[in-house]
């Protein structure tokens, strides 16, 4: 059977459609059952989405998360006070009905840009979805699935290692087709791992990785307003 994200030890994960996207599946969530180091990298466009803004400061106030929650089909950019509301609705659905801080929720989204965001939607997708959440293989597919935009098939990675004698896991997923160029542009990855790992660590190997992948990586030489790895 092929591993995945759901072979990561304590993850569990679902993708849904929620009908903001017309014949996809169109939310991901993402869940740790216990409190993660965390780190991450944004884009360095001027203009950043709204999931961009929140995410950058929940990580940076305690380095940790225990849930990503991301959307397809609209990008929440260029939505003014709007989308912004629409990005904490979506955190604080999530963690109301995980028993969590806000602060642990990581958010995003990827799609058009500056279009309404269909807070409504996204919102009642969450709160008819989160329950499902799973360490089955299927699971992972959906989830894969969930985050793409214009993207022919799903990016899915998964591998296993040994470090002082015990099994290490590592899986993610990945999106992204056009507006890519380093820095990197619209283009999503999530990525998680049941070793256990000082946060300052896990940052610094974070960015030595996305300076030799995501960022030498270049499309069509647009950057976009939603990266996020």
């Amino acid at each position: 059977m092929i591993k995945n994200i759901t072979n990561v030890r304590g993850i569990k994960c679902w993708g849904a459609h929620t009908g903001v996207k017309s014949m996809r599946r169109d939310l991901a969530i993402i869940y740790s059952e216990v409190p993660a180091a965390a780190a991450a990298v944004f884009t360095q466009n001027k203009v950043r989405a709204e999931p961009i803004e929140i995410s950058e400061k929940h990580i940076n106030t305690n380095n940790r998360a225990q849930v990503i929650i991301c959307n397809a089909g609209n990008a929440n950019a260029c939505t003014g006070e709007q989308g912004r509301l629409g990005a904490e609705a979506m955190v604080r659905t999530t963690a109301e009905l995980l028993n969590i801080p806000e602060e642990d929720v990581i958010v995003a989204s990827t799609g058009l840009i500056g279009e309404p965001f269909p807070t409504v939607d996204v919102v009642n997708g969450i709160k008819e979805n989160i329950h499902k959440i799973s360490d089955n293989t299927k699971a992972g597919s959906f989830v894969a699935n969930a985050i793409l935009t214009t993207d022919t098939f799903a990016k899915e990675g998964f591998v296993e290692f040994q470090h002082d004698g015990k099994t290490i896991h590592l899986g993610g997923i990945a999106k992204g087709s056009g507006m890519i160029h380093p820095n990197m542009a619209t283009m999503l990855g999530f990525v998680v791992t049941d070793l256990e790992i000082d946060a300052k660590l896990l940052d610094k190997a974070l960015r030595y990785s996305v300076d030799r992948s995501f960022n030498m990586i270049t499309v069509d030489g647009d950057t976009s307003t939603n990266d996020m790895v």
